[in-house]
């Protein structure tokens, strides 16, 4: 994953933790491995999962992290198709 990518996924992670603290989650209850763990599967995820995980997100309104997760899935598809 190219260096704008990481950026872009670790935005959208710092949003969500933003969104979170946001309704009263602490720091505290925020697990940092979660989300070196959401950052393993991202940087691993096929495109078809990503697109899996991005209508979970839909369901949920959490609509900008579902168009970050498809625009990344759009991303891995034209490397694919490049190689």
């Amino acid at each position: 994953m190219n260096r704008e990518h990481q950026r872009k996924i670790e935005a959208w992670i710092l949003e969500e933790v933003n969104g979170l603290e946001a309704k009263g989650v602490t720091p505290k209850d925020i697990k940092k491995e979660a989300f070196a763990d959401l950052q393993d599967l991202l940087d691993k995820a096929q495109p078809e999962k990503l697109r899996e995980i991005a209508a979970a997100m839909r369901k949920r309104e959490l609509h900008d992290l579902a168009f970050g997760l498809e625009y990344l899935a759009d991303l891995r598809e034209r490397e694919g198709a490049l190689s």
